[in-house]
């Protein structure tokens, strides 16, 4: 059976419950019907068996007293009595008795009225057949019961039933739409609410049904989607604001010292060395940022993309302490097993370590230590690298957001030393992206250690 898809869920609701109740009607009504006409019936074979059961037991004195037993037994019913060869004894009803049946107990059968037209109702009677064994010789009562009154009686009850099943489905068409209607008034304010948002006002929120239903569920489940969707836009908008200003800066510091080339490099050697030097350093960190912007775009839209291999942390991390200048070269120093074998996306990782010491050396005296440990889990199948540092330390306040991108715990930590404050969400995102985790611990004034753990193996 084809649905129509344009019918509404109004329409729907009010045409399940109208079948639901038709169809229990007409059950109801059958039943009432059958136990109704069952009921009646056997009270009428009940009065024809008992009025045979008086004849049965009265003494006729042979076929003397017949007329006088069914005159005085018969005077609401029709009575016939017959000889053992089928002859007529006596009919108090003459003209409908004789030969009606000739089966013995009961039966029902239908002949014509009588009348010579066509249109003429047939009579419907009840029989009741036995011999009468107690008279010699002896014969047979038939007992008759006209059921003229009985069928008037069923015909106003089906024509009640059918007419209590017709308003019976009225009102449950009347029923079934106003529950319909109120069940989907939510709904509908849902929709209304929904036409009325858009991007530029993700504010707008629907209020609470108070009950514990599917509705409020649903109200429940849309309000979260817009409080995820109004979280994503504001970060995309605060993403393209902060990407902007960082970028903006560099810009104007290239602009500024490219005009100063064109004004007065050709008369000073050193200032177009100072003018290619500061150009060269912020294209330098124009395109660290644009590198990094790009890996976190990417994180975004599909997960960033690994390419495992075997890798062996220890290796890495002495590798990168020998690459920085040599003051800063000798301040870090590294506790780790002499290998430790990691499958995980090298390049990433190694990125991921330069930004933790890049900010330890960036952010701590020059004459501290920088102090890097690598464990291993077996038991938990687990790695573990810390860098800690001895610098100025973050306040409290400021850890819960640490990792979220472009946020820095002020200004003077920021343009000055280098940093664009997306450094950590990178971080972040290469932890996840392996399957580990990534956490602060820092005192004010006494330092950060930063920990990052990964499995040993990916897979």
């Amino acid at each position: 059976m084809k649905t129509n898809k344009n019918l509404s869920v109004s329409f729907k609701i009010t045409s399940s419950i109208l079948v639901t109740f038709a169809a229990i009607f007409c059950v109801i009504s059958v039943l009432i019907y059958s136990s109704v006409h069952g009921l009646l019936m056997k009270e009428v074979e009940s009065r024809l068996s008992d009025t045979y059961g008086q004849i049965s037991l009265d003494d006729l004195n042979g076929y003397d007293n017949i007329k006088a037993a069914i005159d005085d037994l018969g005077q609401k019913l029709e009575m016939t009595a017959f000889s053992p060869r089928g002859e007529v004894i006596y009919s108090n009803h003459a003209r409908r008795a004789t030969g009606l049946s000739s089966a013995e107990g009961f039966s029902e059968i239908r002949i014509d009225g009588g009348g010579e037209g066509e249109g003429e109702q047939a009579d419907h009677y009840l029989i009741y057949r036995s011999p009468v064994l107690s008279v010699t010789p002896s014969l047979i009562i038939q007992i008759s019961k006209d059921l003229e009154d009985e069928d008037r009686f069923f015909r106003i009850l089906l024509e009640g039933l059918i007419i209590a099943n017709l308003l019976g489905v009225g009102l449950a068409a009347f029923i079934g739409y106003g529950i319909g209607r109120r069940i989907l008034h939510p709904v509908d304010m849902v929709t209304g609410k929904a036409r009325a948002i858009s991007a530029e006002d993700l504010t707008q929120r629907i209020p609470p049904s108070g009950t514990n239903d599917e509705i409020s569920r649903l109200i429940d489940a849309f309000n979260g989607m817009l409080d995820r969707l109004e979280g994503s836009f504001e970060k995309q908008q605060r993403f393209v604001a902060d990407a902007s200003h960082e970028l903006r800066t560099p810009v104007s510091v290239i602009q500024g010292y490219a005009d100063m080339l064109q004004r007065w490099a050709k008369e000073s050697p050193e200032l177009l060395e100072e003018s290619l030097d500061a150009i060269k350093t912020e294209t330098r960190g124009m395109k660290s940022l644009i590198d990094r912007l790009l890996i976190l775009a990417r994180s975004d839209t599909k997960g960033l993309s690994l390419q495992l291999c075997e890798t062996d942390l220890s290796s890495m991390i002495r590798e990168m302490a020998g690459q920085y200048p040599g003051g800063e070269t000798s301040r870090i120093g590294a506790e780790m097993p002499e290998q430790l074998i990691v499958l995980c996306d090298g390049d990433l990782i190694k990125q991921l370590l330069r930004i933790l010491i890049d900010n330890a050396i960036k952010y701590s005296p020059r004459e501290s230590p920088i102090e890097i440990t690598a464990r291993k889990d077996s038991l938990n199948g687990t790695c573990s690298v810390s860098v800690r540092d001895h610098g100025l330390g973050i306040e409290e306040d400021h850890l819960p957001r640490l990792f979220d991108r472009f946020y820095r715990v002020d200004d003077a930590r920021g343009r000055e030393e280098g940093g664009a404050g997306i450094g950590l969400s990178l971080a972040k995102e290469i932890c996840h992206a392996h399957g580990g985790s990534i956490f602060v611990t820092s005192t004010a004034g006494e330092g950060s250690v930063f920990t990052f753990n990964l499995p040993l193996n990916i897979n």
